[in-house]
């Protein structure tokens, strides 16, 4: 429509009262960077860690006092999973589901408990890391990896809008949320 402004996200130094501490803060995937502002909107003043399971997994610290750490990428859960079928010998494709027990009596469930817990592993080593107070896990795959989590945290729908509309509202000075 006439009169609307339409402006691309783009990650860059500064956002939304977030400092993007990325070497080069415009090589940061933009969705990963929404979602720590969204993160930080949601727990202001926290050092917190936000996990975005997609088909990628995105795990990035949050300072209190507002700088973007860094962060890992890590294959998602189905993409691990599908890298066990396609490159080992007899392994079949397990689609993501409820956990399992830790140590599965079959195969699927095996599987399932492994890629699951390699998931959780790295965002617990994360929180542990960055010693964060808030954990926020969002995506496709958060359903099936926050039952394996063994820290707090905030199951959040759609942590990237979120941060997209905290930083709308931050440009044109409305609270954050």
């Amino acid at each position: 429509p006439a009169g609307i402004e339409v402006e691309w996200f783009a990650s860059t130094a500064l956002r939304a009262g977030l400092r993007n501490g990325y070497r080069e803060p415009g090589r940061l995937g933009c969705d990963r960077f929404a979602a720590a502002i969204g993160a930080r909107a949601l727990a202001p003043g926290q050092d917190l860690v936000v996990a975005t399971c997609g088909t990628a997994t995105t795990v990035d610290a949050v300072s209190a006092d507002g700088r973007f750490v860094g962060g890992m990428i890590l294959p998602g859960l189905a993409l691990m999973a599908s890298s066990l079928a396609s490159n080992t010998a007899q392994l079949p494709q397990v689609a993501p589901g409820a956990l399992p027990a830790l140590f599965g009596d079959n195969t699927n469930d095996a599987i399932l408990s492994g890629v699951l817990s390699a998931q959780a592993g790295a965002i617990e080593r994360a929180v542990a890391g960055h010693r964060a107070t808030a954990c926020i896990v969002s995506g496709g795959a958060a359903p099936y990896i926050a039952p394996a989590l063994k820290v707090a945290h905030l199951a959040v729908d759609n942590i990237v809008l979120v941060g997209l509309h905290a930083a709308a509202a931050w440009t044109k000075g409305e609270s954050a949320c």
